[in-house]
């Protein structure tokens, strides 16, 4: 036992995944080890896996441990064997939007699940057929089975692409666009509308035109222009059309950039100014009028609102983008001094809300 727990601590120290089958190795007795971070030389996306500056995880971890291991990145190599529904044990928000994958390790063949968007189904329905191993990065989710239950973050050595008027990827998840989609955006208390519309798809390009309405008021519906750039490190969206006075504008907002987890930050500017922004959670669930969104990101924005030469207030806007929707909505607040800023969870009331 103690030529075990030896072997285990150490493990634990160099970070390498150890994947054991729950039926014949119980949760807390590591039996015969075995590893899921390893790339298999000449397989697509093996080079960019050894390449990938992420960590492994012990087993261990992964069954014991993934309440404290949630918000973390890895990653880790399986052999796709099957998708399915996601089981009502597993208490995935959001649930209908995702699948679940049955896979095993490359060389015991033991029992792990990952939990895996719709949009991915295709993609590990030919790693099936094809009985090829698949490279992914994932953040732990829990325990179902005796087994570890990982959600995929993204599939290493899969670009970025345009397939039949869709753009599908680790980015684009969290502000998919495909030929015909439409959406709406409500700010405030019914103060305006933003009707979204994608008519094109073209390289790695979605265009698009955005209405705005003003429930009960005597203006005009105005119709902006919609550019929605992607690449493999960031989404940016550009609008252009006429404003309140007649002026001819264009703004651009760089709304996402990788790599997608706690702690990134990127400058964003807007109305001649230059926001800092960062990513504070993942993978976590909200509620709008009833509707539940899971695997949601939230972008914090800061910024600092002058009114005159010795009182300022410090702002905060957090944005929630969910996988596989896109952009759910807003939350906004302001304070006397920085630490006195709510975060996104302390605040009930949305700013601007998705309501299609």
């Amino acid at each position: 036992m103690i030529k075990k727990r030896t072997i285990l601590f150490i493990g634990m120290i160099v970070m390498s995944i150890v994947m054991v089958t729950p039926a014949a190795v119980p949760a807390g007795d590591m039996g015969d080890d075995d590893i899921l971070g390893r790339e298999v030389r000449g397989d697509p996306g093996a080079e960019q896996f050894r390449n990938t500056d992420l960590p492994t995880a012990l087993y261990s971890m992964l069954v014991e441990d993934y309440g404290f291991l949630k918000e973390r990145r890895f990653k880790g190599s399986l052999t796709a064997l099957r998708i399915t529904a996601v089981p009502k044990a597993l208490r995935l928000p959001g649930s209908r939007g995702y699948r679940l994958l049955a896979a095993s390790t490359l060389r015991k063949g033991y029992r792990v699940y990952v939990i895996i968007p719709t949009v991915d189904v295709k993609y590990f329905s030919g790693k099936i057929r094809k009985r090829e191993r698949v490279y992914i990065t994932y953040t732990p989710y829990g325990v179902y089975g005796g087994a570890p239950v990982l959600k995929l973050d993204g599939k290493i050595g899969v670009e970025e692409k345009v397939e039949k008027g869709v753009i599908s990827g680790a980015m684009a998840r969290y502000y998919p666009a495909k030929e015909g989609d439409e959406w709406k955006v409500i700010i405030g208390n019914n103060l305006r509308v933003l009707n979204y519309k994608i008519d094109e798809i073209k390289g790695s390009t979605a265009r698009g035109s955005v209405r705005e309405t003003t429930p009960g008021g005597t203006e005009p519906d105005k119709v902006n222009t919609l550019l929605i750039i992607y690449d493999n490190t960031s989404i940016t969206v550009i609008e252009g059309g006429t404003d309140s006075m007649g002026q001819q504008f264009k703004s651009s907002d760089l709304v996402l950039k990788a790599p997608l987890k706690i702690g990134t930050r990127w400058d964003a500017r807007k109305e001649d100014q230059v926001k800092k922004r960062e990513i504070v959670a993942v993978n976590t669930s909200v509620e709008i009028d009833g509707r539940q969104f899971g695997d949601v990101l939230v972008v914090r924005e800061d910024s600092i609102i002058k009114v005159d030469e010795q009182k300022r207030y410090y702002a905060a806007t957090y944005y929630f983008y969910s996988g596989g929707v896109g952009f759910i909505g807003c939350k906004i607040t302001a304070a006397d001094t920085p630490e006195s800023i709510k975060t996104h969870e302390n605040i009930d009331d949305w700013f601007i809300k998705r309501s299609d």
